[in-house]
Formats: structure tokens, sequence, C-alpha cells
């Protein structure tokens, strides 16, 4: 009989480390003693709660980000094409440089299309909500297109109810590096399934975005949840409050969101000092990028499409009993 080697403590730890699915949660069982919804429960019905999809502050980023890296690609193109030019005779390296060149030239492009197809004429919010008096999830969504032709078409709205039978929430870890640094990214992960007797996974969506979640707060989170639908747990956590509901499409109004300006400032001064000093010792530097992120989260606001509930999932959950303001 061949023995199975036995592995060390380390060896599995690192296969963890690599491994997507980090935990499978239990409904029955509890992740963790601290609960936590991260400020993401927007509004409170009789029996449900709705978490918003949309993470505070992160409106304008993805595009800022984008058009950036287009840019560096973009000037990039340029001064390598001009050097290329200034050879004498033609040679391979034109034809081999020449592809090249096109190839990031297409990837640039992509680069700043894909995330202001994202961020433009997007839905306003993409809510989950979880009713635990029918036992169900109903979510608000696009169906998302990457395809070159796809981020060029529209994205048709999608609303799903799921039976909260089927719903099994999974702690998902992926490891990044950037050649000096190693990470982890957290994220809380639902997938349903395709009925009781047929584990097929046939949708999946997931709360809260990979800035906020760490490896105890995804347990924390998922937890929040499990407790509220399972047993009776309070719609927020102790100490949380809603989270508020930004609609600000004045420029002036989408920079008090982005940074330590106005109310912020104090809030900013009073926490934590120091990083206040460094920022305004940044200020300069930073401003330019603050102020395109503003510009880039001004016409999200503007141009972002409003949501409503089915008629049926409305009078399913009832009327909000609390909103963010």
């Amino acid at each position: 009989m061949k023995k199975t080697p036995i592995k060390s403590d380390t060896e599995r730890a690192r296969e963890k480390a690599r491994s997507a699915t980090v935990t499978v949660f239990k409904k029955n069982r509890r992740a963790s003693e601290a609960v936590t919804a991260l400020s993401l429960v927007k509004q409170i019905y009789s029996d449900a709660i709705e978490f918003t999809g949309v993470a505070r502050g992160t409106r304008g980023v993805l595009m800022y980000l984008g058009w950036l890296g287009a840019t560096v690609g973009l000037l990039g193109v340029f001064w390598s094409a001009k050097h290329l030019s200034e050879l004498n005779s033609f040679r391979s390296v034109h034809v081999v440089g020449g592809a090249f060149l096109f190839a990031i030239t297409i990837c640039s492009i992509y680069l700043g299309i894909a995330p202001t197809r994202i961020e433009l004429f997007a839905l306003e919010d993409e809510p989950t909500i979880f009713d635990r008096k029918n036992q169900k999830v109903y979510r608000i969504s696009r169906k998302k297109d990457f395809s070159w032709i796809g981020v060029l078409r529209p994205w048709p709205l999608e609303i799903s109810e799921y039976d909260w039978a089927l719903v099994e929430a999974q702690h998902h870890a992926v490891l990044t590096a950037n050649g000096s640094t190693v990470t982890r990214v957290h994220a809380l992960v639902f997938q349903v399934r395709k009925s009781k007797t047929d584990p097929s996974t046939v949708d999946g969506f997931s709360i809260g975005s990979s800035l906020q979640m760490g490896e105890l707060i995804v347990p924390a989170v998922w937890e929040h949840i499990r407790r509220f639908m399972e047993e009776q747990g309070p719609p927020l956590p102790s100490g949380e409050q809603l989270s508020p509901l930004h609609r600000k499409s004045s420029l002036c109004g989408c920079l008090g969101l982005n940074g330590q300006w106005r109310a912020q400032f104090r809030n900013w001064w009073e926490s934590e000092r120091l990083l206040t000093i460094l920022a305004l010792l940044a200020f300069p530097v930073v401003i330019p990028s603050a102020m395109l992120i503003a510009l880039f989260k001004c016409l999200s606001f503007k141009t972002a499409l409003p949501i409503a509930w089915p008629a049926h999932i409305a009078a399913a959950v009832g009327m909000p009993q609390e909103s963010g303001a």
C-alpha cells in the first residue's frame, strides 16, 4: 500500500493560502464572535435588510485608474513609435515593434473604455435584500459583458430571487504578488445552487468590496447576516449606522466626499492627526488626482440610473422602516 506523505503545518498553510475558497460557512454554526455590517446596510424593513452594492467612496475611482493606465500606455506607445521611426532603414524590428505597439494601443484603449462603461450610466446601486420572513434573497444588478462588443452595448437589468436554503456563503482569498510583496485579497462570496438535490452552481454574488474585506472581516460580516437570517438577530450590529445614500452630483460636493475637505477634515484631524498632516503636506501632489476622481465621481452620479424593486418584492418586504440619509 502506498503511504500518503504527511504534510507539515507550513505546507497545509501554503496550500490554504493558494486556495480560492478558504472556508465554506455553515448556517447553523458561528463563524465569528465579532459581527459587523461594515455600514453596508442601507435600509431596514420589518423583517429584511438591504445591503448596498456600491461601496462608499468608490465611485469614480475605477474610471480614474482605468484612464490613468490608458494614458500611461498610450504615452509609452507614442514614445516608442517615435524612436522606432528614427531608425534609418527598414528592419524586422519595425514589423515586430509595430505589431507590439498596436497590441499595446488596443489594450490601452480598452483599459480606458471598460471602466468608463462600468461607471457611466450605471445603476445608482446594485443592492441585495436578505428577507428572513420569506427566507429569500433578492438582487438588482446588470448583466455585464466585458468583450469588445459587449462594452459598447447596453447591459440589461437583472432582478434575481433566490431561496435562502440554496444560498451558500464562502470565504474566498486569492494570493496576489507584485514582485516585492505578496498579499491576499479576501471576499465574501455567495454561491447559489440549482436545487436541493443538484449542487451545481447557477449564480453567485458578493457583499462588500475587496478594499473593505480582510481575513477577520469576512467571517464577521457573514456572521451578522447569518444571525439575522437564522437566529432573529438585529438588523444592525451594535454601534453601527446605516450606509449614507450619497447622491451628490456637483463637483464641489463630490470633492467633499473624496478627501480631507470640509466636514471630513475635522473627522480626519481628530482620528488620524498624523495622516492628516502628511496629507496636507502632499496636497500639491494629491490635488490633481483628487480633482480628477471628483470629476469622474460627479459624472457617475449625474448619469446614474434610478432603480426600483419589482412590486412583488416590495410587497414581500414591506415599506422600509429606516434608510440612509
